[in-house]
């Protein structure tokens, strides 16, 4: 018997000792009836150890101080193998593999799993490793546990690596991304053209409607001045009128104001934000408190069209759920980030609501923020009423 053999030997008795650790690793150790197994390895080994490591269903790798590999299971050769070929005896740093990091990109030798526990003395637990050996097209994707194991009296190190197979579970979420990302463009895309066509439907009602009714009003009026004494029956008839082509006045420019507010254009998003908080207040008779912190803030449409709208989702939500007395409106600029508060005194939001799918307002306002790299955050406050705080970058544009 070589010397190596006899290694081999001893490094698989006390790999006895360590396989339950082995098999915490795994998560997928099947208990079997002990019977001869044949390690990889040349010249190959036989030892009496049961199919304890080859039970195991991901792959096994055993790398002795400087790297090289020195035992396998079979997973491990069948998944890692060139064809008609082993993996024992390989250097750590072979040049015909090539390792990615999570991200793609290529590992420096010293950034191997391997290289990390052989430096540190420290276990790698669930690093995601990219593997292509040779004569693969692409890499293998594996989730890989690494732990260090000493041998013989000296206490030489060894380090025992476990990986599980997460190639297609990588390509499912590649794809799942893909379709996120499609679907998300398309919801941009979407309020896109809806934003555009609220904007044109704003000045077609105030352009051509607003002001055929106001002209109609202003021949009324004059129609009405011109109603001789003693016709009090027509006189009010057309006062009647008058009143109601003032009514449908004020109808078409609150219609024009909710779809688009000329403010946020004109004036820029802290003057919209207080023509929405006056607006409401006015028309639902609900007190409303206002602080505003944004006098020097540049005017960006992504970012300032979004801040608006995530307003008006709020005050809706307020008006149609909340039954609220008072509502607080607070904007400010919190370092890099506009900061957006509504806080109502109502009966507060449920948390069946707030994780409900159905809720597309919230997840509509969720969706807007999110796009701009920010944050959504909406809570019942202890002491009743709901919570809506909006953050998003300052420089912020769609991404």
């Amino acid at each position: 018997m070589t010397a190596e053999d006899r290694t081999r030997e001893q490094l698989l008795e006390e790999l006895k000792a360590t396989v339950r650790q082995v098999g915490e690793l795994d998560g997928q150790l099947l208990a079997a009836e002990a019977e001869p197994v044949v390690f990889s390895g040349k010249p190959p080994a036989e030892v009496e150890m049961g199919p304890l490591l080859e039970a195991v269903r991901s792959s096994v790798v055993v790398h002795d101080d400087k790297g090289k590999i020195i035992w396998s299971n079979s997973t491990a050769e069948r998944l890692l193998a060139p064809r008609d070929a082993s993996i024992i005896d390989l250097p750590v740093d072979h040049g015909s593999y090539a390792f990615l990091g999570e991200d793609g990109t290529e590992l420096a030798p010293n950034e191997y799993p391997v290289s990390v526990v052989l430096e540190t003395g420290r276990s790698v637990e669930g690093m995601i490793l990219g593997v292509t050996p040779p004569g693969f097209a692409g890499p293998l994707w594996l989730l890989v546990h690494a732990v260090p194991f000493f041998m013989g009296e000296d206490r030489r190190p060894l380090v025992v690596v476990t990986s599980s197979d997460i190639t297609e579970l990588r390509r499912a979420e590649g794809e799942l991304k893909e379709s996120r990302n499609r679907l998300r463009n398309l919801t941009v895309r979407l309020d896109e053209v809806r934003e555009e066509e609220r904007t044109a439907l704003a000045r077609e009602l105030h352009d051509d409607v607003g002001q055929a009714l106001t002209a109609m009003r202003m021949d009324l009026a004059m129609v009405e001045e011109e109603v001789p004494e003693g016709q009090e029956q027509l006189a009010d008839r057309l006062h009647s009128m008058l009143d109601l082509a003032q009514d449908s006045v004020d109808r078409v420019n609150r219609m024009s104001h909710d779809l688009r507010s000329p403010v946020l254009d004109i004036l820029g998003l802290g003057a919209a934000v207080e023509s929405e908080a006056l607006e409401y207040q006015e028309r639902w008779e609900t007190e409303t408190d206002l602080e505003l912190e944004v006098e020097e803030l540049e005017a960006l449409p992504a970012r300032d069209l979004t801040a608006l709208r995530v307003l008006q989702a709020a005050l809706s939500n307020v008006r149609r759920h909340a039954d609220a007395s008072r509502v607080e409106i607070s904007m400010r600029v919190v370092g890099e980030e506009l900061v957006l508060e509504v806080l109502d005194d109502g009966i507060g939001i449920t948390d069946e609501q707030l994780k409900d799918p159905g809720s597309f307002g919230l997840v509509g306002m969720r969706e807007r923020v999110e796009r701009l790299g920010g944050a959504l955050e909406i809570e019942r406050c202890p002491e009743g009423g709901t919570r809506v705080r909006a953050k998003v970058p300052i420089a912020s544009e769609n991404r």
